[in-house]
């Protein structure tokens, strides 16, 4: 009689856990939309790269893989991506690298990331949810996600919960058979579109229409701690794994820059004195000519410094003639 009590409170707990987990995966289902970090790890799984970009937006937006290979002859894939901070792109690069080993990782930089704290929104969490399962992504959760927000892990479609309003186009894009065929055709829309080598081209907005939306003055003094352990952790990786690490910093406006003069000076005067302690290539194209391209407002969706889709390709064209020509900054 006891053995049948004790088995009739394991067969009621075994149900009660399938349906949880049946009702968190259909919830995931219909919450979590199809995500263009997927194709981006896709990419990486399946190619080899000379050149990889990781970074933020900036990078997203402003670094066209294709015109820079067109110039260096190699082949490169940006991995970029909004609201990463360095200890997901430190992760990110072991992801990469646990696949194929690049020549150059190209971090580009937004000094925003370093000077606030660590947030953890939907896309930062995507790149723990889309990685495979490995040694990397057991060390990512517990070094990262283990002492969060339960929810960021075991329910994460909580953090879509407000975005109840995209569930018929999340089913469609699921069920029609979008994300198992990593199809980019839909990540398309009115403001962007979405290209296989990770470039996200961003079409042109009237002047009147840009302003500030999340830009984070410089200031050294608030640099985060663990951001510059981050950056050490990223630096000694690359020099185990004998990668070439460049600096990178895509440029603003001019006219934010002349706003935010003092801060930008100081911004470059910090990376510049990490690049030399570290003895790695900085390249800040705030302070270069580029040879003409143009850094007026004309040029950027907005004021932050994100560059329309012709402006990157330009942008793209000559990084790619300095990441060849070993060329020094002014």
């Amino acid at each position: 009689m006891r053995n049948f009590k004790k088995l009739k409170l394991t067969a009621k707990i075994t149900v009660f856990l399938l349906a949880a987990l049946a009702i968190n995966s259909f919830l995931n289902y219909i919450f979590i939309p199809y995500s263009y970090i997927r194709v981006d790890y896709h990419n990486i799984e399946e190619n080899s790269y000379d050149m990889v970009f990781v970074g933020t937006s900036h990078g997203k937006c402003g670094i066209d893989p294709s015109a820079i290979d067109l110039v260096t002859g190699k082949k490169s894939v940006n991995m970029c991506l909004g609201g990463e901070y360095l200890s997901y792109t430190y992760y990110k690069v072991k992801e990469i690298c646990r696949h194929h080993v690049p020549e150059e990782i190209v971090y580009e930089i937004d000094g925003g990331y370093w000077t606030t704290e660590e947030y953890i929104g939907t896309d930062s969490c995507s790149i723990f949810r889309e990685m495979k399962w490995s040694g990397v992504k057991a060390e990512f959760f517990l070094d990262r996600l283990l002492d969060k927000d339960f929810r960021v892990t075991l329910f994460p479609w909580y953090l879509y919960r407000k975005k109840y309003r995209m569930i018929p186009e999340n089913i469609k894009n699921k069920f029609s058979g979008s994300y198992q065929n990593l199809a980019t055709d839909v990540f398309t829309n009115t403001a962007q579109e979405y290209r296989e080598n990770g470039f996200i081209y961003c079409y042109p907005v009237a002047d009147k229409n840009k302003g500030f939306q999340n830009f984070t003055e410089w200031n050294s003094n608030q640099v985060q701690t663990k951001t510059e352990e981050y950056f050490k952790k990223l630096v000694k990786f690359c020099k185990e794994k004998e990668i070439k690490l460049t600096l990178l910093i895509i440029p603003v406006p001019d006219m934010t820059r002349e706003m935010y003069k003092q801060q930008y000076q100081e911004q470059h005067e910090y990376f510049a004195e990490l690049a030399e302690k570290y003895e790695l290539r900085l390249l800040d194209f705030n302070y270069e000519a580029l040879d003409g391209f143009d850094k007026s407002l004309a040029a950027y969706i907005d004021c932050e410094g994100h560059l329309n889709g012709e402006a990157a390709i330009e942008f793209s064209k000559r990084l790619g003639e300095y990441l060849t020509s070993e060329k020094k900054m002014p």
